[in-house]
């Protein structure tokens, strides 16, 4: 028994494979964009988009981006994982703005109190606040507090 080799049948399906074919180096782009999720919620957490038209109810592992606003309702507490060991918590009755991810990590504190916690390999961290600001370059512990002393619990 003999068997027929077609060329033109053994040349389509290289080039189908080769289409297909995805290294393995090469990011997603959706996983290449800088993000954060949240890793801890107790209580009301609420997320809003730079181009959503109100807050949605947040959900543990929740995603959270660039430009992204956080908030926590009365006697909540939450935790977003920024990477690399690093998180920021957020204490009841409290609001943040997300203002960049990635190798420098940049919060806004709106309202209320956050408390950062940088680990030894993580990114930069600063947090701004109307009255003053937190910039964590090395292993960090952090917190700021812009709102009443009864709604600022850890």
């Amino acid at each position: 028994m003999s068997i027929r080799w077609n060329p033109a049948a053994i040349a389509l399906s290289l080039i189908a494979s080769l289409a297909t074919t995805v290294r393995a180096d090469e990011p997603d782009d959706a996983a290449s964009v800088p993000h954060a999720r949240i890793s801890w919620l107790e209580g009301e957490m609420f997320l809003e988009g730079p181009f959503d038209e109100e807050a949605e109810n947040a959900s543990l592992n929740d995603v959270v981006r660039e430009g992204d606003a956080v908030s926590t309702a009365r006697d909540a507490f939450a935790e977003i994982e920024l990477g690399s060991a690093t998180f920021v918590r957020i204490a009841s009755d409290s609001a943040i703005r997300v203002d960049r991810l990635g190798e420098r990590i940049e919060i806004a504190i709106v309202r209320g109190a956050a408390y950062v916690s940088r680990g030894s390999e993580g990114p930069t961290v600063a947090l701004f606040a109307s009255g003053g600001n937190v910039l964590a370059r090395s292993s960090a512990l952090a917190r700021l507090d812009i709102g009443t002393a009864t709604s600022t619990t850890f």
